[in-house]
C-alpha cells in the first residue's frame, strides 16, 4: 500500500515537471517569435529610410527651395533647416506634420505649386494662424520665404502672479522694437525677438512644435531667426512694412486734440492703471535713445500733464515696481509736447506715442492685455 502511494506521487511529480518544461519551451518560442517580428519591423523601417537616397534628399531640398520654403543650405543633408522646410510644406498642403522625408512626400513635392498670399501690392509678412506658417511677401505679391511657426494655444498661464491667456493677437502690426541675440524674459528665452504688439514678438525658439503651444509669441526655427530679423526692418513713418495675422480685428491710431490732452490723459491713466508698461525713447532720427523694458515689468501708476515757462507743456509718466518693497520706481518726463497719438487694438489701449518739439518720441507699450489686479 505504501509502495503504491509512493508510485502515485512519483507519477504526479513527473507529470508536473513535464508541464513546467512544456510551458518553458512555449515561452521561449514566443520570445523568439516576438524578437523576430520586432527585428523585421525595425529592418522594414530602416529600409524605408534607406530608400530615400542622398540624391533624392538633394532633389527634395531643391524643390522646397523652388517653392519658397526656407530650407537652409541645399546640400543633400536632411538637417534642421530642411526638416523645418518640410514641416512648413506639410502644413501648407494639409499633410501629416511629421518632418520625415518619404517617397510619398517626394511625390507631393513634385506636384505642389508655390502658395499665394492673402494680401498683395506691398512688401509684408503674413502669418496664417490656422496652418501655422509664416510667409514673407515681396512688393510684387510673391511669397519669397515660408517658415513654420508655433503660436499661442489660448490656454491660461500665470506670469508675475497674474493669470493670462496664451493668445496671439489678430490684426495688422508693425515691428516696433528689436533685440539682437538672446533676451531672457520671465517666460523663457527669445532669440532675435521682433516685437509687434505689447510683449508679443516673432522670435527664434528652441521649443518648436507643429501645433500651437506658445504663450502668445510667434516662434520660428532658430536657423532663420537672425536673417528674418534683418529682413523685417523696424517700423517708422518712412517704412511701412506690416505684419498681418489672420483674421485681423480692429486696430487703429488717432491723434489726440490739444484741447482734450488733459482729460484724455486722465482717462487713459485710469483705464490702464497698474498695467505692465514699457517705455521706449527715440531720437529725432528714430534712433533708440533709452529703453526701459525691465524684466520685472513696471506698472503704470499715473500720467500728469502740466505747463511751465522752462519746459512748456510737459507730460510726466510714473511707473512703479510690482512689489511694494522694491525700489525699482521711475518717473519719465517729456518736455515741449507737440503731439499725442493713441493706438488701440481690439478696442483696448495698446500704446501711447508722445512727440516733443525737437522730434523725439516716447512710446508707451503695454506688456499684457489686462490691467494688473
Amino acid at each position: 500500500m505504501l509502495n503504491k502511494k509512493r508510485n502515485m506521487q512519483a507519477l504526479r511529480f513527473v507529470e508536473l515537471r513535464s508541464w513546467i518544461l512544456f510551458l518553458i519551451l512555449c515561452s521561449l518560442a514566443f520570445i523568439t517569435f516576438a524578437g523576430e517580428v520586432t527585428q523585421a519591423r525595425s529592418l522594414s523601417k530602416r529600409s524605408v529610410v534607406q530608400a530615400v537616397s542622398k540624391e533624392e534628399i538633394l532633389a527634395a531640398e531643391r524643390r522646397l527651395s523652388d517653392l519658397g520654403y526656407w530650407t537652409g543650405p541645399v546640400d543633400g543633408t536632411l538637417d534642421s533647416g530642411s526638416r523645418h522646410a518640410l514641416i512648413a510644406f506639410q502644413k501648407v498642403e494639409g499633410r501629416q506634420r511629421t518632418g520625415k522625408l518619404t517617397r510619398a512626400e517626394l511625390q507631393g513635392l513634385l506636384s505642389a505649386i508655390r502658395p499665394l498670399p492673402k494680401y498683395s501690392g506691398y512688401a509684408h509678412v503674413e502669418i496664417d494662424l490656422n496652418r501655422q506658417v509664416l510667409f514673407i511677401v515681396d512688393a510684387t505679391g510673391t511669397i519669397t520665404h515660408i517658415l513654420p511657426v508655433c503660436t499661442g494655444n489660448e490656454k491660461p498661464y500665470v506670469d508675475h502672479g497674474q493669470m493670462h491667456r496664451a493668445h496671439t493677437p489678430r490684426g495688422r502690426f508693425r515691428v516696433l522694437r528689436k533685440i539682437a541675440g538672446w533676451r531672457r524674459s520671465s517666460l523663457g528665452l527669445l532669440y532675435y525677438p521682433n516685437y509687434i504688439h505689447n510683449g508679443i514678438a516673432i522670435h527664434g525658439s528652441l521649443a518648436m512644435a507643429v501645433y500651437p503651444v506658445s504663450h502668445g509669441c510667434i516662434r520660428i526655427p532658430m536657423f532663420a531667426s537672425k536673417e528674418l530679423s534683418e529682413l523685417t526692418p523696424r517700423w517708422d513713418r518712412s517704412n511701412r512694412l506690416r505684419l498681418n495675422c489672420w483674421k485681423w480685428r480692429n486696430s487703429m491710431r488717432k491723434n489726440i486734440e490739444p484741447l482734450s490732452w488733459r482729460s484724455d490723459l486722465a482717462a487713459f491713466a485710469k483705464r490702464n492703471n497698474m498695467r505692465p508698461t514699457r517705455l521706449e525713447v527715440l531720437g529725432p532720427a528714430r534712433e533708440v535713445e533709452s529703453d526701459f523694458w525691465l524684466e520685472d515689468g513696471l506698472l503704470l501708476a499715473g500720467i500728469d500733464l502740466d505747463t511751465d515757462r522752462e519746459r512748456g507743456t510737459y507730460v510726466e509718466i510714473m511707473l512703479q515696481a510690482p512689489s511694494a518693497s522694491s525700489k525699482n520706481h521711475m518717473t519719465h518726463t517729456v518736455a515741449g509736447v507737440k503731439r499725442l497719438e493713441l493706438e488701440t487694438a481690439d478696442d483696448r489701449d495698446a500704446a501711447l506715442e508722445i512727440e516733443d518739439e525737437e522730434g523725439g518720441v516716447t512710446i508707451m507699450h503695454f506688456e499684457s492685455e489686462r490691467p494688473a489686479s
